[in-house]
């Protein structure tokens, strides 16, 4: 009964908008499921034709940087919005550039394209841009609007905010941040270690104060700069524990920021 009745609350606190990121709140137990069998790694996708010329390419994110060589430090030709078409040439880079998009981190080709307006060919980096009605991309990160997969979307604009707690200690810096709703608690703990790396810890308590849903990112530059986010939700029965992991080609320092979610694929386990 008392799952039952945090079920009935996660409903209550917000219907899902129109995938923005801005909307409430936690999942309820079924709300992303996988068609993997417990305890095995959830199926790879099929993967994707290749590329060809012609094929049109729709920005994910918006004011994409069309430029003239295929450089991060090339001259930008124009800037192209969310979904706004793109014609591929059929020319690309053999070598792969490693970037981080909305928190997340792409390593992918830079691809030849044909810029709008009749501004010529330029570059875009790969990971900017999908087919249609290919699955790529998620909404913008930011520290009150949120949407983790398998843990849920998040407004917390509209939450109690507690007292910040921080404090340090050797190379480590811990900041906690608690927000309140309808007697529920999700607090949101951030740990780094200089340049060994950070832990991001999101928790999610039910009103009886039990963790329901719990979701760990750790980025571990001594382990071969493996980044490594896991999520545990209680509420089903019995709990689940999702994980993926992505090994990074360089550091937060020169990928141009810190990521915030893991590119690759979940495998599922169920707890006893």
């Amino acid at each position: 009964m008392r799952y039952l009745a945090l079920l009935m609350l996660i409903l209550t606190l917000g219907a899902c908008g129109a995938g923005d990121g801005t909307t409430s709140t936690p999942p309820p137990a079924a709300a992303e499921t996988t068609t993997a069998a417990p305890d095995r790694p959830a199926p790879v996708p099929a993967r994707p034709a290749p590329l060809a010329a012609g094929d049109q390419l729709y920005p994910w994110v918006d004011n994409v940087n069309v430029r003239e060589r295929p450089a991060t430090d090339a001259r930008i030709i124009t800037r192209v919005a969310e979904g706004q078409a793109l014609e591929f040439t059929g020319q690309q880079t053999d070598d792969k550039t490693a970037v981080v998009l909305r928190g997340v981190v792409y390593e992918e080709p830079w691809l030849e394209v044909v810029a709008p307006n009749n501004e010529g060919t330029g570059w875009v980096h790969g990971g900017t841009v999908k087919r249609a009605n290919e699955k790529k991309g998620n909404p913008v990160i930011t520290d009150t609007k949120f949407q983790f997969p398998h843990f849920g979307t998040y407004d917390l604009t509209d939450w109690e905010q507690m007292p910040n707690v921080a404090h340090s200690g050797g190379d480590a810096t811990i900041v906690v941040q608690t927000y309140e709703r309808d007697g529920t608690e999700l607090t949101i703990d951030r740990t780094h270690v200089g340049e060994y790396g950070y832990t991001h810890t999101y928790t999610f308590r039910d009103p009886d104060g039990n963790v329901a849903l719990e979701r760990t990112l750790k980025y571990d530059a001594v382990d071969d700069r493996t980044l490594t986010e896991t999520v545990t939700n209680h509420i089903e029965k019995p709990a689940v524990r999702y994980v993926r992991s992505q090994k990074l080609p360089a550091g937060p320092p020169v990928l141009g920021g810190e990521p915030l979610m893991v590119n690759g694929e979940w495998t599922k386990t169920t707890l006893d």
